[in-house]
């Protein structure tokens, strides 16, 4: 009868996993890989500041009243400024008021979803300076990354590059999507993915599985998962494996702000 592989061992990894094990057990598997691959998203730093990003997108004159304090709403501001305020749509402190989506789209492109005829699809949110005005719903209504903003190249260099990292984590979340709906055991795993065990962890590690269930597992496991898709989220997972467990939390990036961002 032929043994069982054994997993490959990644020591650093398994250090990792071992200090997690009492708090994952119970933790679903998908989220197991999830907190690794979010990980992936602090190896791109976001090129500019707050101030830079905003003051960027809106007229020199709302950097000047800004500064002058306009904004700040402590005090009564009657006159023209202020008649102009009172048309300005003005952030909600119940909905996430210091995050700004900004759309990376073509104008043409930005036009269409402006329209209606399409939703945004290109877009970064980042935490904008205190006291500036913001849409009531940036994710509806996004500001438009115009060609003049002094940061533009870097920004869409840094947005499309965020973009491929996302593709790489959506990839790696729809393989292990699929191969948790086959195994929900440590015995299972050991027998069909070995490797993956060393990023997740079961209550029961030392289960052994039915001789009887090894083969039918083993060839519906092998139908739906790819040799190569395996090797892609095992190279995911080790290189966010590499990265701090804990981060500060995300000053920007792209799609929508989710809360998912600052617990992943």
């Amino acid at each position: 009868m032929a043994k069982q592989p054994r997993p490959i061992l990644v020591r650093p990894i398994l250090v990792m996993a071992a200090g997690q094990a009492l708090r994952m057990g119970d933790i679903p598997m998908r989220e197991q890989v999830a907190k690794y691959l979010h990980r992936l998203r602090f190896t791109l730093p976001f090129p500019c500041t707050p101030d830079e990003t905003y003051f960027g997108c809106v007229p020199d004159a709302i950097r000047k009243w800004h500064d002058d304090g306009l904004f700040e709403g402590d005090r009564p501001l009657p006159g023209k400024a202020n008649n102009l305020l009172l048309t300005m749509f003005q952030r909600s402190e119940t909905r996430d008021p210091d995050i700004l989506h900004v759309c990376v789209e073509t104008l043409e492109q930005y036009l269409e979803a402006a329209r209606g005829a399409r939703g945004f699809e290109k877009v970064f949110w980042f935490r904008v300076p205190s006291h500036v005005p913001l849409p009531r719903n940036s994710q509806q209504t996004p500001f438009f990354l115009n060609a003049d903003h002094p940061k533009a190249s870097e920004i869409h260099e840094w947005a499309t590059h965020a973009f491929e990292i996302e593709s790489e984590i959506d990839r790696a979340m729809r393989i292990i999507d699929v191969y948790s709906k086959l195994v929900s055991t440590a015995a299972q795993v050991r027998y069909t993915w070995p490797e993956l065990l060393n990023f997740v962890t079961f209550r029961r590690m030392n289960e052994p599985l039915p001789f009887n269930e090894r083969e039918p597992l083993k060839t519906k496991v092998a139908r739906v998962m790819r040799p190569a898709d395996k090797e892609h989220l095992i190279t995911q997972l080790t290189t966010a494996a590499m990265l701090p467990e804990r981060n500060p939390p995300l000053t920007a990036w792209v799609n929508f702000y989710t809360g998912e961002i600052e617990n992943g």
